[in-house]
């Protein structure tokens, strides 16, 4: 019975490790899906001149959930035009959307930072903004491509080692 058990708590922190390091790869696709997506609203605005309602009304037809959810959000609260901010919107849709979408809270601040350069300059800073930003995730990006290995690797020895600890401590 203790052996049953035993192997029961080292499968179970096993597969938490693995959880965890699938978490790492998922953080790192969300960037990647950001990164494309910002980019994009940079190049509807530097060269076909839309305005953001437009730009995120033609991205949220191309672009899964819930990034969909985020940029038709943000267009169905620009139209609505009920006082708010465009910062205030961004950050308020970023938040309620993309919370769940595996970015982590230093890529939400970066997110939520940018919105609160966009709102209130104008065109050309706008598009420079972006491109700030996109180097700032490139740079987040290229971190994460080095250690990625390492740190899935990390938690799932760490789910084995945990496993092998409580399995030790309850024999």
């Amino acid at each position: 019975m203790k052996l049953i058990g035993s192997f029961f708590v080292i499968g179970s922190m096993t597969g938490l490790g693995i959880w965890k390091a699938e978490e790492v790869k998922r953080s790192y696709q969300a960037l990647v899906k950001l990164q494309n997506l910002i980019g994009s609203m940079q190049s509807e605005l530097a060269y076909a001149g839309s305005d953001f309602g437009e730009i995120f009304g033609q991205l949220a037809k191309h672009t899964d959930a819930p990034y969909r959810n985020w940029l038709l959000g943000m267009k169905l609260q620009m139209e609505r035009r009920n006082g708010s901010t465009f910062s205030e919107i961004w950050s308020g849709n970023a938040e309620g959307f993309l919370k769940d979408s595996g970015l982590s809270g230093e890529a939400m601040e970066q997110l939520k930072t940018l919105g609160k350069g966009l709102g209130g300059q104008d065109r050309q800073m706008q598009i420079q903004s972006m491109g700030r930003y996109l180097k700032q995730v490139e740079l987040e990006m290229e971190e994460m491509r080095r250690d990625i290995r390492m740190r899935m690797k990390l938690r799932v020895c760490l789910g084995v080692s945990c496993g092998i600890l409580i399995m030790l401590i309850l024999i």
